[in-house]
């Protein structure tokens, strides 16, 4: 802290606030890209990268503009970010640690889900919070075409969480027969 106030005299109390504030939205613009990404308004989040705003800023739970917009499903501002350069593998720290994949795969978005495999999302990636992966997400909550996206993309059928549930557990836990024949068919194992 007393390097903080060293550096105020010489650089401004602008630029120690400006070091002291890193790590959030450094302006209204990249806090406009997340809720626009968000909202799915393509148009917006388009206007936003043209002006050069960091596709990969985060909200302060950690959330980038991908995150957002696999969570609500919005795939044309999914293919957008992804087309400049958004990280496909980011982590939302303060949620866990998911992954656009894992919040897509919960919420049932099997088109955004193959669009993230395509960009090379880690499929076996595990949250912070269960050791959960998005197989599991979507095995638990029962999206058939989610787990059947998630499998051709290579995921891990046998993959467990910290309290040794896997995927084809999850499902028949959830009674979603269609998705534990699918995952059985597949060679997930008991």
């Amino acid at each position: 802290m007393n390097r903080l106030f060293r550096l105020a005299r010489p650089l401004g109390v602008v630029a120690v606030l400006a070091c002291a504030l890193a790590g959030k939205p450094a302006s209204a613009q990249e806090s406009n890209i997340l809720d626009a990404a968000s909202d799915g308004d393509l148009p917006r989040v388009k206007e936003l990268i043209d002006a050069k705003v960091d596709v990969n800023t985060k909200a302060d739970n950690g959330a980038t503009p991908l995150i957002m917009a696999s969570e609500q499903g919005h795939l044309e501002v999914v293919k957008l970010l992804l087309n400049s350069k958004a990280d496909v593998n980011a982590m939302a720290k303060d949620l866990w640690n998911q992954t656009a994949l894992m919040f897509a795969s919960q919420n049932g978005h099997a088109d955004v889900v193959r669009e993230l495999i395509a960009a090379k999302a880690d499929v076996n990636a595990k949250d912070s919070q269960f050791l959960s992966t998005a197989l599991m997400k979507a095995s638990e909550k029962g999206h058939l075409e989610v787990v059947r996206a998630l499998i051709e993309g290579k995921a891990d059928l046998n993959a467990s969480s910290m309290w040794m549930e896997t995927a084809l557990s999850l499902a028949k836990t959830g009674g979603h027969q269609d998705v534990v024949q699918l995952l059985k068919s597949s060679g997930a194992t008991d």
